[in-house]
């Protein structure tokens, strides 16, 4: 579509960016990880839960999963979210080791969507070793923003 703009097409604007971090256990529950961590979480399943909720019938969960997702705009670059994610999460650290030790595992997701000739990520050293001190994969989930593709 010629001379159609979308808003981060100007140089002062992010596409959509997004970070969610994420614990899972096949041991816990998701009321028990937020207990621990006194932090509400963005969204919870739980082990036994149906995968689809339009069908409940079919697959059922095999381990539960606490989330907390970035409440920044999603205009902010993606380090920004991470950095978010961060700051409510280390100081919970002490608690968040005891249950990586008691099986949990960690997850990274970032969400972004590129511009229609790509996108950088920038995530600066601090930032990394940040990262690295909690451990977990990090997954980049990266979208084409050109909604005329």
């Amino acid at each position: 579509m010629a001379g159609h703009r979308r808003a981060w097409d100007t140089p002062t604007v992010q596409p959509p960016s997004k970070a969610t971090f994420a614990i899972r256990s096949s041991t816990h529950t998701s009321q028990v990880i937020t207990d621990r961590l006194d932090l509400a979480p963005t969204r919870v399943h739980d082990r036994g839960d149906p995968v689809s909720r339009r069908a409940p019938r079919t697959k059922h969960r095999e381990e539960s999963a606490w989330f907390l997702q970035s409440a920044i705009p999603e205009t902010q670059p993606l380090a920004g979210h991470l950095a978010s994610l961060l700051n409510q999460i280390e100081p919970r650290l002490s608690v968040l080791m005891v249950l990586l030790d008691e099986g949990c595992q960690l997850d990274w997701f970032c969400y972004m969507e590129a511009k229609p000739l790509g996108n950088m990520v920038h995530l600066d050293a601090a930032l990394l070793a940040r990262l690295a001190a909690l451990g977990g994969p990090i997954t980049f989930d990266i979208y084409d923003g050109d909604p005329t593709d």
